[in-house]
């Protein structure tokens, strides 16, 4: 009976190790995976130039996580989210990427309003909802059919796509900027000379265009008598 108890010991702590051996084999190579993702999310976000790529990006990087089914709905302006304040939705939101069984479905900025996606995601209980944001600044919603396990993993990409949002709108930001007049607000040299090559390509044969020219005469004699506040007003 002695022996036959140590064989059995040896039985079992050769079944642990092998247990053990395995569990910990999966470990790294979920972190393998996970590391390779990281990778991936960064490499597409960091190569995103213009305002659709965002969307597309996402999507590529949610399918690289093998994400089967996804929405993305997106703000027609960033939302300020301060945890003082009473949260207030928008009424509508764009719908700007749809992933179905693993292929990206073409969305056409369909809007969507509140209810709607309240059904939505009503109807679909095992999606997890997450938020596209950077700071306090909300850019939109994911809604995905990711597994509970890797929820980290969509935590991080999210937070990657947010700042990819956030940094996306300082370019159009500095863009605008760059061909507006901060005053007016309509275009300046750089910017009408930008329109006029696009418009005289759009122009087709024996179409004509129209320039209009306004000019306020005497705006020298308001800023010097009355002050350059007085002269923005005129």
């Amino acid at each position: 009976e002695h022996h036959r108890l140590d064989y059995f010991a040896q039985y079992l702590y050769s079944e642990l190790g092998i247990v053990y051996s395995n569990i910990t084999s999966r470990i790294l190579t979920r972190s393998r995976e996970h590391q390779i993702n990281i990778n991936i999310t960064n490499r597409l976000t960091l190569s995103i130039t213009d305002t659709n790529d965002p969307e597309r990006m996402l999507g590529e990087t949610l399918r690289i996580l093998d994400i089967k089914n996804a929405a993305l709905y997106v703000f027609k302006y960033p939302y300020h989210y301060d945890i003082t304040e009473n949260i207030i939705l928008p009424e509508a939101l764009n719908l700007k990427l749809m992933i179905r069984d693993g292929l990206i479905i073409r969305t056409h900025n369909e809007l969507v309003h509140e209810e709607d996606l309240i059904h939505y995601v009503h109807t679909n209980k095992n999606y997890t909802i997450s938020a596209i944001s950077s700071g306090n600044q909300q850019y939109g919603i994911l809604i995905t059919d990711i597994e509970g396990n890797d929820l980290s993993m969509l935590e991080y990409v999210t937070g990657q796509f947010g700042t990819t949002f956030y940094i996306q709108s300082l370019m159009n930001k500095l863009q605008s900027q760059s061909v507006t007049d901060e005053l007016t607000n309509i275009y300046n040299r750089r910017g009408i000379l930008d329109e006029l090559a696009k418009g005289s390509q759009k122009l087709a044969f024996g179409e004509k265009a129209y320039l209009v020219f306004i000019d306020l005469d005497g705006l020298k004699s308001i800023n010097d008598t009355f002050g350059h506040d007085a002269g923005d007003k005129a």
